[in-house]
């Protein structure tokens, strides 16, 4: 069977997270190997990374990066569909466009190659537009400027594999989750079946590994926290 990989995107509080399941429930009807992949920006956070361990903001970037990368990998391989909230190009939307190439050469990867792991992407917009004050509600540590910059670069990272849909906040959450289910439904992919390992070896995952306990060492992350990291993946 060919292997599928979308992602869902978009600034924040556009659904992504609360439509996993949903999205993944369009292939568990054809293959039980179908796997959601949760944001790990959020894993990281809660771990107190950039609060009670004050990383490096790049640091962040390089060590978020190499988790989502070595887990995409190991889970292309061991299934049939694989649904990410957020892919390996979102870090892009938080750092400049030269920072971010740094955490693609310092891991030995190119963004092309990975762009064409993705067979499509969801576009969640943030309800920052429609609803600005509901969102600093909920959002307060988010500037609503930053939220809406975020969600623009999001939408040029990912438009080359985007299912165009024609939509607003105003329509309510389910319509807009139904939308975009029924596009992906009616979506013929592009049958390549391409994955990661397509185009990069265990001595890549190797070097990100050693990359990941640099990135420890450097941050001066405690060990305990290093080993729950590790256990993302």
């Amino acid at each position: 069977m060919d292997k599928r990989k979308i992602v869902l995107y978009g600034g924040p509080c556009g659904g992504k997270s609360t439509s996993l399941d949903d999205v993944l429930n369009v292939y568990l009807n054809q293959s039980k190997k179908a796997y959601p992949m949760q944001e790990m920006a959020s894993k990281l956070l809660q771990l107190g990374y950039l609060c009670e361990y004050q990383m490096d903001r790049i640091d962040f970037q390089k060590l978020l990066f190499i988790l989502q990368f070595i887990k995409e990998y190991h889970q292309e391989l061991n299934n049939d569909y694989i649904i990410c909230d957020r892919g390996l190009l979102d870090g892009r939307a938080y750092i400049s466009e030269d920072e971010f190439q740094s955490v693609l050469k310092g891991n030995g990867v190119k963004k092309e190659d990975i762009l064409s792991t993705y067979d499509c992407a969801l576009y969640f917009r943030s309800i920052a537009y429609e609803y600005p004050e509901t969102f600093k509600s909920k959002r307060p540590y988010d500037k609503l400027e930053d939220a809406l910059k975020r969600d623009k670069e999001s939408k040029s990272i990912w438009h080359d594999v985007t299912l165009p849909t024609d939509y607003d906040n105003y329509m309510s959450f389910i319509e807009k989750q139904t939308m975009l289910i029924n596009m992906l439904k009616n979506k013929e992919f592009i049958k390549d079946g391409i994955i990661l390992a397509d185009y990069y070896d265990y001595d890549t995952i190797k070097a990100m590994y050693n990359n990941m306990d640099d990135l420890f060492e450097n941050n001066n992350i405690p060990h305990d926290v290093a080993k729950r990291t590790r256990s993302l993946i």
